[in-house]
């Protein structure tokens, strides 16, 4: 029997995709206890084997889409962001001269995209922008890379999405302006995963909220 699993699990292209000799051992009197232990022991070597081999940025890109998955699956994009590749800087602003003098504490850039921002006064306004996370704030900048909103992760206490496929975002903050709504079609559920794990590590919870009855908080303000 060993020999023969041992034969199976050399000719496998992953181990996941072993073909065991399950119609022989699976039923056999004597042996079926002992065969299914020696099959639970080769998934648990290999799965060590797996996550020992992982570096240390693969570790932190599963977990973001296992955050995602884990807020946003009811989402109806998320089948579509389940195969997206995840960039972090996508825009390549960190390197910008324009950010560095706006980004004045030199925190890493964690996330970056385009956007458009819905006016407090008029949400049926939208104005194009591009959002920048570092592991502090969300800021939102001019596509000439002028400051236009930055606000603190740890003013943040909820992010709302609807199960739909759009891509608006409603933050909920204690800021003086009020929320914040954003659209990002393309990146909505892949950029708010990434503050909500930035602020975690900061040691702040924000409440994501996938739902068709979020309400935003706006006052005069732009």
């Amino acid at each position: 029997m060993i020999r023969a699993m041992n034969e199976a699990s050399k000719k496998a292209s992953h181990w996941k995709k072993v073909q065991w000799p399950d119609e022989t051992y699976e039923g056999h009197k004597y042996l079926k206890n002992s065969y299914q232990i020696l099959k639970n022991v080769h998934t648990r070597l290999s799965c060590r084997k797996y996550r020992n081999s992982l570096t240390s940025e693969r570790k932190d890109y599963l977990e973001w889409k296992k955050v995602a998955m884990d807020n946003f699956k009811g989402k109806a994009s998320w089948n579509e962001s389940l195969k997206d590749q995840y960039t972090k800087d996508g825009l390549q602003i960190g390197e910008n001269s324009k950010w560095k003098k706006i980004c004045t504490d030199n925190s890493k850039v964690v996330q970056s995209f385009d956007c458009t921002k819905f006016h407090r006064r008029k949400p049926s306004k939208e104005v194009p922008r591009k959002a920048v996370v570092t592991e502090n704030d969300l800021y939102l900048i001019t596509t000439a890379v002028g400051l236009k909103d930055r606000i603190p992760l740890a003013n943040i206490s909820e992010i709302g999405c609807s199960t739909k496929k759009d891509g608006i975002i409603i933050f909920h903050t204690s800021d003086k302006k009020g929320d914040l709504i954003i659209r990002t079609d393309n990146k909505c559920i892949e950029a708010v995963t990434q503050i909500y794990i930035a602020a975690k590590k900061k040691g702040k919870d924000i409440k994501i909220t996938v739902n068709d009855n979020n309400n935003n908080n706006y006052n005069n303000n732009t």
